[in-house]
């Protein structure tokens, strides 16, 4: 829906920072929901969750409806979600950030998990110490949400150099032997997690045609949101048996592998004579901007 609301020439710019909005709150929601919960207890987190709502339901009916840049619409019917897949496995830019979303959603973005085992049980800490060390990482994911909602275009690179200096964060901070040295590594964290995958939501939407746009979303939710509950019990199984280290340790690994398969993938099938692998066609929302197609 971004995509209708401002100009043509802000489109890459919006959808940032609709994904750095997005991303972020995943990592300082919590913090501040446990700050809330030290000070004032469970109710009042839940009151100002409800508040919050007022917000969102002001910016909806305050919005110009006359403005929007509808895209066409596609009518209802048989095979969809199966034109879908075939739409998003023929765009290297939408399949592989895909696909290095489902492994670093699975066994790495899982910091509710790992985070508080690692306080308690290695670093020697407390849920006072918890809570400071997720407001750290809190802190790190917004300097990079605004900071990726400064780019103009993504590029598949971009998003796989993300995973990879993820990867390389979490690994600091499952060797980091103190509090002291675990805060700056938290932070390294929180900046390379939300720039990830600010860059991987923007560029899924930014790449999509708009009559399969909803569908590539969809699809692009059910491997991020729908991955993270199953590689919890993993992570959790793995910190129960080894350590919390070691869990911290296979997020990581999976990050990092999943950057470098997708460096790898992004030089095999995204030529480097078309600009991310694209070639220009006609905008499905008839504004004359050239659409992004696989390129041949």
């Amino acid at each position: 829906f971004v995509v209708e609301l401002v100009p043509e020439v802000d489109v890459p710019n919006a959808v940032s920072l609709n994904s750095a909005m997005m991303t972020s709150s995943r990592v300082v929601g919590p913090a501040l929901a446990g700050a809330l919960i030290a000070g004032a207890g469970f109710g009042w987190a839940f009151l100002v969750d409800g508040l919050s709502y007022v917000a969102v339901l002001a910016s909806l009916w305050l919005l110009r409806t006359v403005e929007l840049r509808r895209p066409p619409v596609t009518p209802r019917g048989r095979g969809q979600v199966r034109a879908g897949l075939r739409y998003v496995r023929s765009l290297p830019e939408l399949w592989i950030p895909l696909a290095m979303m489902a492994v670093v959603g699975t066994l790495s973005f899982n910091l509710q998990v790992v985070v508080p085992l690692l306080v308690t049980r290695d670093l020697g800490g407390s849920t006072t110490l918890f809570t400071v060390l997720f407001s750290v990482i809190s802190v790190g994911s917004l300097v990079g949400a605004l900071a990726a909602a400064r780019r103009t275009d993504v590029q598949v690179p971009v998003v796989a150099w993300s995973s990879v200096a993820f990867g390389v964060a979490m690994g600091l901070l499952a060797v980091a032997p103190s509090p002291a040295l675990a805060f700056p590594a938290g932070l390294l964290v929180g900046l390379a997690s939300i720039s990830f995958l600010t860059s991987s939501t923007a560029l899924v939407q930014l790449r999509a045609d708009p009559s399969l746009r909803g569908r590539v979303l969809a699809l692009q939710a059910m491997v991020f949101l729908g991955s993270t509950p199953i590689g919890g019990p993993i992570v959790g199984w793995v910190a129960e048996h080894a350590g919390a280290r070691w869990s911290v340790g296979l997020g990581a690994v999976a990050a990092t592998a999943a950057g470098a398969w997708g460096l790898a993938m992004a030089r095999r099938h995204l030529p480097a004579a078309a600009p991310g692998g694209t070639e220009p066609g006609p905008d499905p929302m008839g504004s004359g901007r050239p659409a992004l197609q696989p390129a041949a």
